[in-house]
């Protein structure tokens, strides 16, 4: 069998899941070809300040060392381009032109803060540049697909327009395609999916395997894993614009009514509509908080929510998820703690008689703390603990009808132990403590002098003006 891999971003750590799994097939005898587009999709899809940022930040070495990696795993090596193209858009069929827009929308969704992109208004050179990206890659793979007799697609995510395009391409040939992700909650690991990793039921196939086929201490591993989500927030502050150290109390008499509903990012969604099969109340996340509302609200509490912290996430991204859930917070008369607004999460958790999310994993931090927990969708957990879900509006009347129940940590077991051990360790590149890829000792993707000498300086003028403050 033929391998192909096709390289999607630009990304360290994308790049390096799929020489892991190339070297990999390449082992077991199969032949690999590696189709790189992350130079092409930098060049064309960046824009010029972000480009310039790149260059003068960070030194890319992994870009010089590929070819040479590949030789020496006898690896197939193409550094690829975006051909002009020959048909439009228009001329396309109709689900291809579907596919591709929908991949624009969440290839720009954490640029623009919207679900749906619409194509018509983005800007004549965009559409081209975005066009010929998709149409590029989906045609050339085609074309090499029907240059082999049996290949399998590989690449990573499958949301984006370069791995999307892979997906649509091995589709429309009708031949078996992985999508490769990060496994569990740190750099070092992946996982292969045959379908998508944006697939609840997927997930939990592979997430149920690995627990079944443990050793006899997965118990004490899933523990720690557990113990490694609650520690999570702390883990990932340096990329975090809030210190989450703004501890607001509620307002209210009675702590047992009050619950905190805390909202999933929406941006973040497959292009493939993979847990849409499943989704509960039609996959709208507002229609579900619209319904759980009124009832706690009849029930007599106090409803408040929680807006997705910032991240490294772009001011136009925060500032619509706020206006957003703003209005729909006035609705149904709910209080809302905004984005930036630094409040600290945990302690809104502990001092709620409920905690409420739609698909988030905070409820696993919920479950963990003891606090009774309502679970909106199906998610990769949610079938450990039936007793905090609530898929319909029935459901919702029920479970505050038959009262909270508290659930035993065990139950999230084999989540723990999937999020801490879970997918397959890099053999040939390691990972240090920092989150640094190497290969045979060289950091792939190192900070630049000036950048380390700018970041010394910020830090300074800080203290500075903390000290004046």
């Amino acid at each position: 069998m033929d391998v192909i891999i096709v390289i999607n971003g630009d990304h360290t750590e994308t790049k390096v899941i799929l020489l892991e799994y190339g070297i990999k097939m390449r082992s077991l005898g199969h032949k690999v070809l590696m189709l790189d587009y992350s130079e092409a999709a930098s060049r064309h899809l960046q824009n010029r300040i972000s480009k310039l940022k790149t260059y003068l930040l960070y030194r890319d070495r992994l870009k010089k060392l590929i070819p040479n990696i590949c030789r020496e795993f006898d690896i197939d090596y193409v550094e690829c381009c975006f051909d002009k193209q020959a048909l439009s858009l228009t001329e396309r069929p109709v689900h291809f032109q579907q596919v591709f827009k929908s991949l624009v929308s969440s290839s720009l969704a954490l640029v623009t803060g919207d679900r749906h992109t619409n194509y018509k208004e983005l800007s004549r050179q965009r559409q081209k540049r975005l066009y010929k990206t998709f149409a590029s890659v989906h045609d050339q793979i085609i074309s090499v697909i029907e240059s082999r007799n049996k290949v399998e697609i590989v690449t990573l995510n499958g949301r984006f327009l370069i791995d999307g395009a892979a997906v649509y391409a091995a589709r429309n040939s009708s031949v078996e395609y992985i999508l490769l992700e990060r496994a569990g909650h740190k750099i070092g690991r992946y996982s292969a999916y045959g379908k998508s990793p944006h697939s609840v039921l997927e997930n939990r196939k592979v997430q149920d395997a690995h627990w079944h086929n443990y050793g006899p201490e997965r118990d004490s591993k899933a523990l720690e894993g557990l113990q490694k989500k609650m520690q999570a927030p702390l883990d990932n502050l340096a990329s975090w614009e809030t210190d989450f150290t703004n501890e607001i109390e509620f307002k209210t008499t009675d702590n047992t009514k009050n619950v905190i509903f805390f909202p999933s990012m929406d941006l973040e969604r497959p292009s493939y509509k993979y847990w849409e099969d499943i989704a509960t109340f039609n996959g709208d996340q507002a229609l579900a908080f619209r319904e759980f509302a009124n009832i706690a609200k009849r029930y007599g509490f106090k409803i408040f929510v929680r807006v997705h912290p910032p991240g490294p996430r772009g001011k136009i991204v925060t500032d619509k998820a706020d206006a957003y859930w703003q209005k729909i917070a006035e609705e149904v008369g709910a209080e809302i703690f905004f984005s930036r607004s630094g409040v600290d999460s945990n302690a809104l958790m502990r001092d709620a008689g409920l905690v409420a999310t739609y698909r988030s994993t905070i409820a696993i931090e919920s479950i963990l703390n003891d606090k009774p927990t309502l679970i909106l969708d199906e998610t990769s957990y949610s079938h450990y603990v039936p007793e905090c879900c609530a898929f319909t509006t029935e459901e919702i009347e029920l479970f505050f009808q038959n009262g909270f129940q508290l659930i035993p940590h065990e139950r999230l077991y084999p989540w723990g132990l999937f999020y801490i051990s879970g997918g397959e360790e890099f053999k040939i590149f390691t990972v240090n403590a920092t989150d640094d890829i190497k290969f045979r000792g060289i950091a792939l993707y190192a900070q630049t002098k000036f950048s380390k000498s700018l970041k010394r300086l910020r830090t300074r003028v800080l203290k500075l003006m903390k000290h004046i403050s």
